[in-house]
This record gives structure tokens, sequence and C-alpha cells, in this order.
């Protein structure tokens, strides 16, 4: 998941270049095919290699873009260490999520996410394959039974007007957000992240 993350966010980072995209969407790709077998079958040789393979492009990808990050690191390395949440796990809640929350400004990049993945995007919209993409991620998320909402985590909804605050006004120039991230953050949009996040809503639910 950290691994999907870090190939996740720098495709959907504006410092993106067709390096950081060889990269990350071979990443991606790995992880949507391999993932699943190499959790539910650990004597899969082959899955688990395709596995090491995208883990070795997630590391790298980080260093393929400005920032290598997006607001997904920011929330996670924020949320994770608050609520005692190992770091991939944070990181499987969150990425749906920040898909999501940038697709109005990174609409083609997702669609792009979706034929990484293997999904069926023929005929479709570049929006509805973008949907596509962040909905496919939280099922992988499920599928390895991680958690998919701040409620799973003992996040209070009380949390959020200060979480919110804390991430735009201190946390996001630590990584760049200003520049690299595809939509701008404001408290109102980055509250209406976390509401979602609690509540378990993405696309096209």
């Amino acid at each position: 998941m950290d691994a999907l993350a870090h190939s996740m966010e720098n495709v959907l980072n504006l410092g993106f270049t067709p390096f950081s995209d060889m990269v990350c969407l071979r990443s991606i790709k790995l992880i949507a095919e391999n993932l699943r077998n190499a959790y539910y079958w650990g004597d899969n040789l082959e899955a688990r290699y395709n596995m090491s393979i995208a883990a070795m492009l997630g590391g790298l990808a980080m260093g393929t873009t400005p920032a290598g990050a997006n607001i997904g690191h920011c929330m996670v390395e924020a949320l994770g260490p608050l609520y005692k949440v190992p770091h991939a796990v944070a990181c499987g809640l969150v990425t749906p999520y920040v898909m999501d929350y940038n697709m109005p400004a990174c609409i083609e990049r997702l669609a792009m996410v979706a034929e990484a993945m293997g999904l069926d995007v023929h005929g479709l919209s570049k929006r509805d394959a973008a949907t596509m993409a962040v909905q496919a991620t939280r099922d992988l998320v499920k599928d390895v039974e991680l958690p998919t909402s701040l409620k799973e985590i003992g996040f209070s909804k009380n949390e959020i007007p200060k979480t919110a605050k804390y991430l735009v006004e201190e946390r996001q120039s630590y990584y760049l957000l200003q520049t690299y991230n595809p939509r701008r953050l404001t408290i109102e949009n980055v509250t209406e992240l976390l509401e979602n996040m609690y509540d378990g809503q993405i696309a096209g639910d």
C-alpha cells in the first residue's frame, strides 16, 4: 500500500514527467495484478516477485518528481502516528480519497491510472474512467482487509475542523503542495475530504 501510494501520488503530481509516468504506472499495474494473489496465497512466488518489483518502483517513484508526494502522504504522516496506525495501513486508507479529492483537477491522469490497473474503459468518458480508478483502488484496499474509513481507526469526527486547519495552514508547506498538488487546498475542501473519509464516501457511491 505504501508503494501504491507513492506511485499514485507521483502520477497525480504536477511535477510529473515521462520518466515518472513510466515508473509509477508500471508499479500501479503490477500491484493491481498481483497484490491479492500475494496476500491470499503467500506461496505464490510469481505474485510475490512482481510485488517486490512494484515495491522497488514505488520507492523510485518518490525521486521522480520534485515533491515526491501529494496530499496523500501529507495526511498519512499526520494521522498515522496520532492514531497509532501503521504507515502502509494509513496509506491504503487515504489513497482512494486523495484520488477522489484531486480528480476534478486531473481527470485525464486518473483515466491513465484506470488503464494501468487493467480496467475496461473502452467507450467511457475520461471522467467515468477516472471514477473507476478510484473505486477499483478502494476495492483493492477492502480486498486485502484494510480499513477504508477514518471511523475504523478511531478518528473522532470532532477532530475534523482542527485537522483540516493543521493540514492547510501548517503541514502542506512541508510537501510543497501549494506548487505540486493538482488541487489547491482550502479549509473548506480539505474539511469535505476528511468528512468523506470519515463516512467512507467516494466518487460513484
